[in-house]
Protein backbone atom coordinates (compact mmCIF):
# COMPACT_ATOMS: atom_id res chain seq x y z
CA UNK A 1 0.00 0.00 0.00
CA UNK A 2 3.00 2.06 0.49
CA UNK A 3 4.53 1.25 -2.84
CA UNK A 4 1.35 2.19 -4.58
CA UNK A 5 1.57 5.95 -3.70
CA UNK A 6 4.97 7.22 -3.67
CA UNK A 7 4.11 10.57 -4.68
CA UNK A 8 1.97 10.93 -1.00
CA UNK A 9 5.01 9.32 1.03
CA UNK A 10 7.81 11.84 -0.09
CA UNK A 11 5.52 14.74 0.17
CA UNK A 12 4.46 13.44 3.41
CA UNK A 13 7.91 13.25 4.29
CA UNK A 14 9.00 16.70 3.17
CA UNK A 15 6.17 17.54 5.32
CA UNK A 16 7.02 15.59 8.37
CA UNK A 17 10.42 15.39 8.48
CA UNK A 18 12.22 12.70 11.08
CA UNK A 19 15.25 11.30 12.38
CA UNK A 20 17.95 13.72 12.03
CA UNK A 21 15.94 16.74 10.22
CA UNK A 22 13.68 16.77 12.81
CA UNK A 23 16.43 17.58 15.57
CA UNK A 24 17.91 19.99 13.77
CA UNK A 25 14.35 21.65 13.16
CA UNK A 26 13.68 21.57 16.74
CA UNK A 27 17.27 22.99 17.45
CA UNK A 28 16.42 26.00 15.38
CA UNK A 29 12.95 26.12 17.06
CA UNK A 30 14.48 26.20 20.45
CA UNK A 31 17.35 28.88 19.64
CA UNK A 32 14.69 31.14 17.87
CA UNK A 33 12.70 30.93 20.77
CA UNK A 34 15.91 31.81 23.49
CA UNK A 35 16.81 34.34 20.89
CA UNK A 36 12.85 35.75 21.08
CA UNK A 37 12.90 36.00 24.63
CA UNK A 38 16.32 37.35 24.91
CA UNK A 39 15.17 40.39 22.12
CA UNK A 40 12.22 40.80 24.70
CA UNK A 41 13.94 40.89 27.78
CA UNK A 42 16.71 43.56 26.23
CA UNK A 43 14.47 46.01 24.96
CA UNK A 44 12.30 45.86 27.81
CA UNK A 45 15.17 46.53 29.79
CA UNK A 46 16.33 49.69 27.60
CA UNK A 47 12.83 50.65 27.70
CA UNK A 48 12.70 51.21 31.38
CA UNK A 49 16.10 52.65 31.29
CA UNK A 50 15.14 55.24 28.65
CA UNK A 51 12.26 55.75 30.96
CA UNK A 52 14.66 56.53 33.51
CA UNK A 53 17.57 58.07 32.42
CA UNK A 54 15.92 60.31 29.74
CA UNK A 55 13.72 62.30 32.48
CA UNK A 56 16.77 62.30 34.98
CA UNK A 57 19.09 64.11 33.04
CA UNK A 58 16.09 66.36 31.63
CA UNK A 59 16.15 67.26 35.39
CA UNK A 60 19.67 67.41 35.79
CA UNK A 61 19.85 69.59 33.02
CA UNK A 62 16.73 71.90 33.19
CA UNK A 63 17.73 72.05 36.90
CA UNK A 64 19.97 70.54 38.57
CA UNK A 65 22.66 72.63 36.24
CA UNK A 66 21.49 76.19 37.35
CA UNK A 67 21.08 75.43 41.07
CA UNK A 68 25.22 74.25 40.87
CA UNK A 69 25.96 77.45 39.35
CA UNK A 70 24.43 79.64 41.73
CA UNK A 71 26.17 77.58 44.46
CA UNK A 72 29.60 77.97 42.85
CA UNK A 73 28.28 81.88 42.53
CA UNK A 74 27.56 81.97 46.06
CA UNK A 75 29.57 83.44 49.14
CA UNK A 76 29.57 80.21 51.39
CA UNK A 77 31.66 81.91 53.70
CA UNK A 78 28.41 82.24 56.14
CA UNK A 79 28.94 78.52 56.46
CA UNK A 80 32.32 78.00 58.16
CA UNK A 81 31.06 80.81 60.21
CA UNK A 82 27.65 78.84 61.50
CA UNK A 83 30.18 75.63 61.27
CA UNK A 84 33.02 77.81 63.82
CA UNK A 85 29.90 78.66 66.19
CA UNK A 86 29.72 74.33 67.08
CA UNK A 87 33.13 74.07 67.11
CA UNK A 88 33.59 76.64 69.74
CA UNK A 89 30.15 75.63 71.89
CA UNK A 90 31.65 71.87 72.04
CA UNK A 91 34.97 73.07 72.85
CA UNK A 92 33.97 75.25 75.53
CA UNK A 93 31.94 72.56 77.09
CA UNK A 94 34.75 70.34 76.94
CA UNK A 95 36.60 72.35 78.57
CA UNK A 96 34.42 73.23 81.52
CA UNK A 97 34.38 77.02 81.00
CA UNK A 98 30.43 76.95 79.85
CA UNK A 99 30.06 75.94 84.11
CA UNK A 100 32.44 78.61 85.50
CA UNK A 101 31.02 81.09 83.61
CA UNK A 102 27.55 79.93 84.45
CA UNK A 103 28.27 79.89 88.21
CA UNK A 104 29.56 83.47 87.64
CA UNK A 105 26.63 84.98 85.86
CA UNK A 106 24.55 83.24 88.66
CA UNK A 107 26.39 85.02 91.40
CA UNK A 108 25.22 88.33 90.09
CA UNK A 109 21.39 87.08 90.76
CA UNK A 110 19.39 86.69 93.92
CA UNK A 111 18.58 83.42 95.57
CA UNK A 112 15.78 81.95 93.88
CA UNK A 113 15.34 84.69 90.99
CA UNK A 114 11.88 85.08 89.36
CA UNK A 115 11.97 83.66 85.53
CA UNK A 116 10.93 87.84 84.14
CA UNK A 117 14.54 88.65 85.76
CA UNK A 118 16.28 86.35 84.53
CA UNK A 119 15.24 86.97 80.90
CA UNK A 120 15.85 90.38 81.58
CA UNK A 121 19.72 89.88 82.67
CA UNK A 122 20.16 87.36 80.07
CA UNK A 123 18.95 90.01 77.60
CA UNK A 124 21.58 92.25 79.14
CA UNK A 125 23.90 89.96 79.02
CA UNK A 126 23.41 89.02 75.48
CA UNK A 127 23.28 92.91 74.43
CA UNK A 128 26.11 93.83 76.40
CA UNK A 129 29.28 91.42 74.71
CA UNK A 130 27.64 92.10 71.77
CA UNK A 131 29.10 95.83 72.00
CA UNK A 132 32.63 93.80 71.71
CA UNK A 133 31.91 90.88 69.64
CA UNK A 134 30.49 90.48 66.72
CA UNK A 135 26.87 88.52 66.93
CA UNK A 136 27.47 85.11 65.72
CA UNK A 137 30.21 85.14 67.90
CA UNK A 138 28.70 86.27 71.15
CA UNK A 139 26.37 83.18 70.30
CA UNK A 140 28.92 80.68 69.57
CA UNK A 141 30.15 81.64 73.11
CA UNK A 142 27.43 82.86 75.15
CA UNK A 143 24.32 80.18 74.04
CA UNK A 144 26.42 77.34 75.84
CA UNK A 145 26.62 79.40 79.05
CA UNK A 146 23.46 79.97 79.17
CA UNK A 147 22.10 76.51 79.03
CA UNK A 148 24.31 75.67 81.79
CA UNK A 149 23.13 78.78 83.61
CA UNK A 150 19.19 77.75 82.79
CA UNK A 151 19.76 74.27 84.44
CA UNK A 152 21.37 75.51 87.48
CA UNK A 153 18.94 78.81 87.79
CA UNK A 154 16.49 76.43 87.50
CA UNK A 155 14.49 77.96 84.93
CA UNK A 156 12.94 76.80 81.38
CA UNK A 157 16.15 76.80 78.91
CA UNK A 158 13.28 77.68 75.48
CA UNK A 159 12.86 81.54 77.22
CA UNK A 160 16.03 81.75 77.66
CA UNK A 161 17.15 80.67 74.36
CA UNK A 162 14.42 82.75 73.16
CA UNK A 163 15.08 85.99 74.54
CA UNK A 164 19.21 85.44 73.70
CA UNK A 165 17.92 85.65 70.24
CA UNK A 166 16.23 88.58 70.69
CA UNK A 167 18.69 90.49 72.17
CA UNK A 168 21.23 89.38 69.69
CA UNK A 169 19.39 90.68 66.94
CA UNK A 170 19.31 93.89 68.31
CA UNK A 171 22.06 95.98 67.08
CA UNK A 172 23.00 99.78 67.13
CA UNK A 173 25.79 99.84 65.07
CA UNK A 174 26.70 97.96 61.80
CA UNK A 175 30.25 96.41 63.11
CA UNK A 176 27.99 94.43 65.89
CA UNK A 177 26.47 91.96 62.35
CA UNK A 178 28.29 90.41 59.62
CA UNK A 179 24.74 90.92 57.73
CA UNK A 180 24.79 94.67 58.42
CA UNK A 181 28.48 95.10 57.32
CA UNK A 182 27.68 92.77 54.12
CA UNK A 183 24.86 95.61 53.47
CA UNK A 184 27.61 98.05 53.63
CA UNK A 185 29.63 96.48 51.16
CA UNK A 186 26.67 96.64 48.65
CA UNK A 187 26.54 100.03 48.88
CA UNK A 188 23.11 100.58 48.55
CA UNK A 189 22.85 102.66 51.86
CA UNK A 190 24.84 105.15 53.80
CA UNK A 191 26.44 103.83 56.77
CA UNK A 192 24.85 106.89 59.22
CA UNK A 193 21.35 106.07 57.60
CA UNK A 194 22.09 102.20 58.98
CA UNK A 195 23.18 102.84 61.81
CA UNK A 196 19.68 105.31 62.75
CA UNK A 197 17.26 102.82 61.16
CA UNK A 198 18.95 99.85 63.41
CA UNK A 199 18.90 102.07 66.08
CA UNK A 200 15.51 102.95 66.02
CA UNK A 201 13.81 98.62 65.37
CA UNK A 202 16.63 98.18 68.25
CA UNK A 203 14.86 100.64 70.85
CA UNK A 204 11.41 99.33 69.66
CA UNK A 205 12.13 95.81 70.01
CA UNK A 206 13.61 96.74 73.97
CA UNK A 207 10.87 98.82 74.92
CA UNK A 208 7.87 97.12 72.79
CA UNK A 209 8.77 93.60 71.72
CA UNK A 210 10.95 92.31 74.73
CA UNK A 211 8.82 93.20 77.58
CA UNK A 212 5.43 91.61 75.42
CA UNK A 213 7.83 88.62 74.95
CA UNK A 214 9.05 88.39 78.70
CA UNK A 215 5.43 88.67 79.85
CA UNK A 216 4.21 85.77 77.77
CA UNK A 217 7.12 83.76 79.01
CA UNK A 218 5.93 84.82 82.20
CA UNK A 219 2.78 83.51 82.08
CA UNK A 220 3.03 80.56 79.93
CA UNK A 221 5.54 79.16 82.42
Amino acid sequence: MSDSHPGVRRRDAKRFPTGAARVTLDRVAGDAGAAYWYLLVVLSAGSLALAVLVPSSLVRVLLIAPILTSIGEADVSIVFSLGAIFAIAEGLQRTAFTDLAANSLLSYLPADPSLPLVLVFVAGVSMALAFVMEGLAVASVVTPVFVSFATAAGVPLLPVAMIESVALNAYFFPYQSAVLVAILGLDVVDSVELTRMASVCTVATLLVLLPIQIGVFALAF
